[in-house]
């Protein structure tokens, strides 16, 4: 069994989650990683307002085979509050077309700004790529 929680900060619910542990211990991961990953939106928060101003509830249970499609479900419910690094339920490929069509000015600017790192990455990969054909016996 699954189980979805929330964790809230005075009533407001902040981030939404699911996992196959017990809430407990799917906690201390949570606490662990505010350690590690400090610049993720939740944990930065959490870190500011500090774990005994945060709860852990357990909203529902369900099987593994839909657990991303209700954890989903339940963010939309909650998402103008929470601070989810991704939506629960959209791939990887759904959120690079999702971000990105929000954020075309962004791109621009990052694209400008990062212009000569970008073609001097690329000249180098050109130049590896090409020392390997070489090297290709067949």
């Amino acid at each position: 069994m699954i189980n979805i929680y929330n964790i809230s900060y005075k009533d407001k619910i902040i981030y939404i989650g699911s996992t196959k542990n017990t809430l407990i211990r799917r906690k201390y991961q949570h606490k662990f990683e505010c350690k590690r990953r400090v610049n993720y939106p939740i944990y930065k928060f959490i870190n500011e307002v500090g774990w005994n101003n945060i709860e852990f509830n357990e909203i529902a249970c369900c099987n593994p085979d839909n657990r991303f499609e209700m954890e989903g479900k339940i963010y939309e419910m909650y998402k103008s509050t929470c601070l989810n690094k991704s939506v629960p339920g959209r791939s990887v490929k759904e959120s690079k077309i999702n971000w990105g069509s929000k954020n075309p000015e962004y791109q621009k600017i990052y694209r400008g700004i990062h212009k000569e790192k970008a073609r001097a990455y690329q000249k180098a990969y050109r130049a590896k790529m090409k020392a390997l054909k070489g090297s290709l016996i067949c």
